[in-house]
């Protein structure tokens, strides 16, 4: 077959491109700020931060706002082929309501990633145990969720910074608060962090670093430290 790359620049309509991408193409998006919120396509793979005539790319340059409105970026469905979001900032999500359970900057499921992402200042405060994850929150076991991203100023319930059953890698995990478990990160069922750094977070009641909130969690190569 024949794969397609598509090129957005600043102040066009992003989500407009994925939704007209098919799986196993390319979507490739100028620097700049796109408010609104974002949903990912089964197997099409979405990179930021490049220039006007897209030859480089500059780290977190492309910004994805929802302006305190939901959450930032949604995987709305268990994907069939892996889906990467590359190179993002993702900030000021919020979610007060039940909504799935994930969390307000990003919600994974099966095949869902994120790499080389900052994921800033979204905010969870839906006051259910089972509701987690303030930065990126991913619910498919065993999966690599998240790499090289840095997780910071979040607010959930459970994970202030990451709530994950899926694997983080590289990623720092720092000034997150929790209200219950995890101030820094929550992993559950089969959640694992590896080659990370885990400083300066809060929970409110419970662990402020790290909680292994289940039987099958691992953790690797990680700095634990700073928090509360």
């Amino acid at each position: 077959c024949t794969l397609t790359l598509y090129k957005v620049a600043a102040g066009e309509d992003l989500q407009a491109a994925v939704n007209k991408a098919s799986a196993g193409d390319t979507v490739l998006v100028q620097a700049g700020t796109y408010e609104g919120n974002f949903t990912m396509k089964d197997g099409v793979y979405v990179s930021g931060g490049w220039n006007e005539d897209f030859t480089a790319q500059t780290e977190h340059a492309y910004i994805l706002d929802a302006k305190q409105s939901g959450r930032v970026l949604n995987q709305p469905a268990n994907f069939e082929t892996l889906t990467i979001w590359d190179n993002f900032t993702i900030q000021n999500g919020k979610l007060t309501e039940f909504l799935d359970k994930l969390g307000a900057g990003v919600a994974l499921l099966k095949n869902g990633r994120v790499i080389n992402c900052l994921v800033q200042n979204n905010t969870f405060t839906y006051a259910d145990k089972e509701c987690a994850g303030g930065g990126i929150a991913n619910n498919s076991g065993g999966d690599t969720c998240a790499i090289n991203c840095v997780v910071r100023n979040n607010k959930g319930t459970h994970g202030g910074g990451i709530r994950t059953a899926g694997i983080a890698v590289n990623c720092i995990v720092e000034n997150n608060e929790a209200a219950n478990n995890g101030g820094g990160v929550y992993l559950h069922y089969l959640g694992g962090l590896h080659n990370s750094i885990v400083r300066n977070n809060v929970c409110k009641k419970d662990v402020g670093g790290v909680d292994m909130g289940a039987a099958g969690c691992a953790m690797y190569n990680c700095l634990i430290v700073g928090n509360h």
